[in-house]
């Protein structure tokens, strides 16, 4: 077994085992890892509570998805968000709305639809002969086709009903930090 860190040590000591792990053979790798991720989980959990979850209509998502185009073809986002994106994509959007994202929640935000979004640009290139509807911003094929698609991947279920924010964000995201497959010289 590998020897613990003091830092591993000092958590186990925290949550109660006493005894050291070199005299106790019995101890698997996994129990000390599952022990670990526990505390600091438990950790986590504790420091964020008094933190408000920031709810997303899909108005908002869709409004933001517009900010960071625009924002993008005025070249002011990059590779990735700098300090001014953030600040001004919530001053927007609180201004608009009335609502109180905070800097936090908008580059959590962010980086979710960016990770979306990459999905969604995956998806689009494994196409299988898809029809598109440019009103609806949906897909247009037969359950067996996306039965297909799902056992590619089982996120793909997503883009089955509207692709309205992907879509849009595609432009923003179609070359950020993709190779091989994902790149656009493919």
């Amino acid at each position: 077994m590998p020897p613990v860190t003091r830092r591993a040590a000092k958590a186990l000591k925290t949550i109660g085992i006493q005894k050291s792990l070199s005299t106790r053979s019995d101890w698997a790798e996994n129990d000390i890892r599952k022990c670990l991720s526990n505390y600091y989980k438990m950790g986590k959990q504790r420091r964020h509570q008094d933190k408000e979850r920031c709810n997303y209509s899909r108005q908002h998502e869709i409004q933001f998805a517009n900010h960071l185009v625009e924002m993008h073809r005025q070249g002011e986002i990059r590779d990735n968000i700098s300090t001014y994106v953030v600040p001004e994509i919530r001053r927007r959007l609180n201004g608009q709305y009335g609502t109180s994202f905070t800097e936090d929640s908008i580059r959590g935000k962010y980086y979710a639809l960016r990770g979306k979004t990459k999905l969604y640009i995956a998806f689009k290139r494994r196409g299988m002969g898809m029809g598109w509807d440019s009103q609806k911003f949906t897909w247009l094929t037969d359950d067996s086709q996306w039965a297909a698609m799902e056992q590619v991947n089982p996120k793909y279920g997503k883009f089955r009903n509207d692709c309205t924010i992907y879509h849009l964000l595609e432009e923003v995201f179609v070359n950020q930090g993709a190779t091989g497959d994902f790149s656009s010289g493919f």
